[in-house]
Parts: structure tokens; C-alpha cells; sequence
């Protein structure tokens, strides 16, 4: 599902921008929120055959917008401070998404819930906390990144 989703995620993106979208990749990265539902309800759905599918669900929208969220940024930004601005973004994404996801998992199965067994539980609280969060952003963000794009560019 993950491939799936990175190569869809690029042909939507292109599709867009061969249409005069001009925010094009940061739609596409937008798509990001398909992964809400299915994430929080697959660590508790009784069924594993169900709580396969809906993990799978959840990475494909999770993977669809990983290349247009990296394009979407190198649109933003001058060319002079890519490299540092990608630097910063992927350092970000791997250090929240390796080091504190996992962190944050365990402090709420240890210290919430105070049952191992429970880690399910704690997964789609996290989730469904953490959500919010991401469901504001490309709302925040939208607007800003229209006007960014329109700005006209120097170059050199």
C-alpha cells in the first residue's frame, strides 16, 4: 500500500499542476488527513482481518502525500535555502515520527493507562490527540501558501 500510495500521491500531484493548480503538491499533501479514521480505529477493532485493512488504508493516505509534502516545501522555498529547509523538515519528521511517536505510545500505556496490555488503547488515544493537530494545519496553512507561490521569484 505504501508504494501505491507514494505513486498515486505523484500522479494527482502532476495531473493538478497540468491543470494550472498552482498549490498542486500542497493539495496532494493534504491528503495526509485520509489517515486519521482508519489509524485511530485500527488498534481496537476486534477483528485483525479489519485492523489489517485499515492499517493499510492509513499508510496508503500516509505515503500518498510523503512526495508532494517535500515538493510542496521546495515551492515555498528560496532556492538558496533548500537544502537547509529540507535538512530541517526531514530531520523533524524522522525525529518526531522514530524518537517521540514511540516515547509518547509508552508514556500513555504506562503512565495513563497503567496497563501493557493496553497498548491499542494507547495507540488510538495518541492518535486521536495527536489529529487535531494535524487536521488544523493545512487549514492554517493554505492560504499562506497560495500568496507564497504567487510572490514572484528572483533568481541566482
Amino acid at each position: 500500500m505504501g508504494a501505491t500510495g507514494v505513486l498515486l500521491g505523484g500522479v494527482l500531484t502532476t495531473y493538478w499542476r497540468q491543470r494550472g493548480v498552482k498549490d498542486a503538491a500542497f493539495r496532494t499533501a493534504t491528503g495526509v488527513g485520509g489517515m486519521i479514521l482508519p489509524a485511530a480505529a485500527a488498534p481496537i477493532v476486534a477483528n485483525p482481518d479489519v485492523s489489517i485493512l485499515l492499517f493499510g488504508i492509513a499508510v496508503f493516505c500516509l505515503t500518498f502525500a510523503s512526495g508532494a509534502s517535500a515538493a510542496a516545501l521546495q515551492e515555498v522555498t528560496p532556492n538558496r535555502l533548500r537544502a537547509q529547509t529540507s535538512a530541517i523538515y526531514f530531520f523533524g519528521i524522522n525525529f518526531i515520527g522514530i524518537g517521540l511517536g514511540p516515547l509518547y505510545i509508552a508514556v500513555i500505556t504506562d503512565y495513563v493507562l497503567r496497563d501493557e496490555s493496553q497498548i491499542g488503547r494507547s495507540l488510538a488515544r495518541a492518535e486521536r490527540r495527536l489529529s487535531r493537530t494535524c487536521r488544523r494545519v493545512p487549514d492554517d496553512s493554505c492560504a499562506p501558501n497560495v500568496r507564497t507561490l504567487a510572490e514572484p521569484r528572483l533568481t541566482g
